[in-house]
């Protein structure tokens, strides 16, 4: 696929740039290696006014809302139709009007196409914005008499805590400035902004951003991502699917002399403070994932990167096979066992059991050998149903409030002569489920068994194939039956291709290619039956801010407790003090820290080595996206 490319600019005076970079390579392999509330969009007065009043305006969608962005190299842009004989919409919330319990008096106001209605204020004060509709000519602003607290801003459409988004709309501008982000919140815009403010920032809080695609899609900063969105006929612009992979970009393209006068491109962040948990020596601490022993009945911990045991949880095992997964319960990261017609669930950080529930009202199910998480939606995996194999989507909160599969899609039996091999993963940041299966790939072989992938789409209704790909070097497939153990650690998929010298040895490869990676061997001498997602307990309490994209700049007067990730170009960092914070950037261009302490900046190069006080990392992979668990 074509790729956009990078611009450069000339630095500011004060500001210390890095080298030129380029794309890495490696060698391809495949084989074993070394809500509360909600407010009504109709009323005119929401909420009592005691202990906090709220007020919420209605009116047309502003002028100028009709721009339209072109598409672009790993962009398509679909054009929603009137649904004929709809009822009629309500009209849009515009502004919010209320006062906090300690008097501060709040005004926050929506331009452009799109609506408020959804947003709610706790008893104690605290905002909850909601969103929706909207667009890149959008614009939240925001005007107090002082600063009031925010718990959390999102699309009224996404989970608080996606990371893909489907179906979240992009806003031009989110200006939070009076607001302080309270301990625990949440900010996601992860369909796209342009320029985000925040007065202060509390502990364990996160923030998910996208580059807004209409300027991202123009460039190789957002090398690797394919997204779809769609465009409604009020100009409001949601995301549709998240699909492709990201790698940084290091080529420098020349650029015109009408550009040098213009700001980099990406996200503007302006902060006043944030304060949260301190970064322990920079180390924000390796991934973490859970796998299955079958004989010993255990699920495992493993640091991803050691491959150190860091916990053992007695599950005794109910059928040969298993899948695992990583996913969220309720705020609460929970993995989740399946084998037989039984789903166990395990809280992932003390290991005690949160419940169970059973498939056996799902048909076509007679053993689960798979489990995958995208995002926030889980899909269970059945290789030895009759057949080629089925896969189905659950509601695992309803699943165990019923004892019994709470489905979410339809059953996908996988066509053309592929068939499932059992292991199935996610990965944080994309849309698409990866199931590892064996199929007909070598044109020179026709009849000869592949091992590869499919990748299905989870967004809709029903699970529909996107693509599948055979392992390179097109080898053979395992046999039927064989239990296949496939996870993720950040974007990489990891699969067990066997135990050599008492370790089990698990291949990294591209989610989309199945390119080699790397290999991790973990110290555990039973081979594994599945393997899950990863996560970074160690984020707990820190201020996460997550970015899709480039960023033009991020700007804080204080920061202690700060990770900042951008799976981009990160043009500026500036901060007045900084301690106990980590930043990575894919690259890292500019630097200006007033104080510093205890600060670890990393970034990707093509040699080592450490400048303006970033450490630059050669081959670096990308990280995450991250999140607290």
């Amino acid at each position: 696929m074509a790729r956009g490319a990078t611009r450069t600019r000339k630095a500011r005076l004060g500001l210390e740039p890095l080298e030129g970079r380029r794309l890495l390579d490696g060698a391809l392999a495949f084989e074993v290696g070394t809500p509360t509330g909600s407010i009504d969009p109709a009323a005119a007065e929401l909420l009592p006014t005691a202990p906090a009043g709220v007020e919420a305006q209605s009116g047309a969608a502003d002028a100028g809302s009709g721009a339209t962005d072109a598409e672009g190299p790993g962009v398509r842009v679909l054009q929603a139709q009137a649904a004929q004989n709809a009822p009629p919409t309500p009209p849009p919330v515009k502004n919010l009007r209320y006062t906090t319990p300690r008097g501060v008096r709040v005004a926050v106001n929506l331009t452009g196409p799109g609506t408020l209605a959804g947003s709610n204020v706790r008893p104690d004060g605290t905002l909850d914005l909601v969103y929706d509709g909207t667009g890149p000519s959008s614009q939240i602003i925001s005007h107090a008499t002082g600063f009031a607290p925010l718990g959390s801003a999102r699309d009224a459409d996404v989970p608080i805590n996606a990371q893909a988004g489907s179906g979240a709309n992009a806003v031009g501008l989110a200006g939070l400035r009076v607001f302080d982000l309270v301990d625990g919140g949440t900010v996601n815009f992860i369909g796209g902004v342009r320029k985000l403010q925040l007065n202060n920032v509390g502990r364990n809080t996160e923030v998910f951003l996208r580059e807004l695609p209409e300027v991202a899609a123009a460039r190789a900063a957002n090398a690797g991502r394919d997204l779809t969105l769609q465009e409604d006929q009020q100009g409001g612009l949601s995301l549709v699917l998240t699909d492709g992979n990201f790698f940084p970009v290091f080529q420098v393209e020349g650029v015109s002399e009408e550009q040098l006068n213009e700001p980099p491109p990406g996200i503007r962040i302006q902060v006043n403070r944030i304060l949260a948990d301190p970064v322990v020596n920079g180390d924000i601490g390796n991934p973490q994932f859970f796998g299955y022993d079958p004989a010993a009945g255990q699920l495992v911990r493993f640091d991803a990167i050691s491959g150190a045991v860091l916990q053992a949880i007695d599950a005794p095992s109910v059928a040969d096979g298993a899948g695992v997964s990583l996913t969220d319960l309720n705020g609460r990261p929970v993995v989740l066992l399946g084998q037989g017609s039984l789903v166990r669930v395990f809280d992932a950080s003390g290991g005690a059991l949160v419940g169970s529930f059973t498939t056996d009202n799902l048909a076509g199910f007679d053993s689960i050998d798979g489990i995958g998480t995208t995002d926030t939606r889980t899909v269970l995996v059945d290789a030895e149903a009759d057949g080629p194999g089925v896969a189905q989507g659950v509601n695992i909160a309803a699943s165990l409030a019923s004892g019994v599969a709470v489905a979410t899609t339809t059953p996908f039996e996988p066509t053309r002569e592929f068939d499932f091999l059992g292991g199935a993963t996610g990965t944080p940041g994309f849309d698409p489920l990866a199931v590892l299966g064996r199929g007909f790939f070598d044109e020179f072989q026709p009849n000869t068994e592949i091992l590869g992938a499919m990748e299905l789409d989870t967004t809709g209704p029903r699970l529909d194939e996107l693509d599948r790909v055979g392992a390179p070097g097109l080898p053979d497939a395992p046999p039927a039956g064989t239990d296949e153990a496939l996870g993720s650690i950040d974007q990489l998929v990891a699969r067990v291709v066997g135990v050599a010298d008492g370790r089990n040895v698990v291949n990294l490869v591209n989610r989309n290619t199945l390119g080699f990676a790397g290999t991790v061997l973990l110290n555990y001498p039973n081979r594994l039956a599945g393997l899950s997602e990863s996560f970074r307990p160690s984020l707990a309490g820190k201020a996460v801010f997550d970015i899709q994209g480039d960023v033009q700049a991020f700007l804080a007067n204080d920061a202690r407790g700060l990770v900042l990730n951008d799976l981009g170009t990160l043009y500026l960092l500036g901060i007045g003090r900084a301690r106990d914070s980590f930043v990575a950037g894919f690259p890292v261009a500019h630097v200006f820290l007033g104080q510093r302490q205890n600060v670890r900046i990393i970034s990707p190069v093509i040699r080592g080595g450490t400048r303006g006080g970033v450490e630059l990392i050669p081959n670096l992979q990308p990280l995450g996206p991250l999140f607290i668990p």
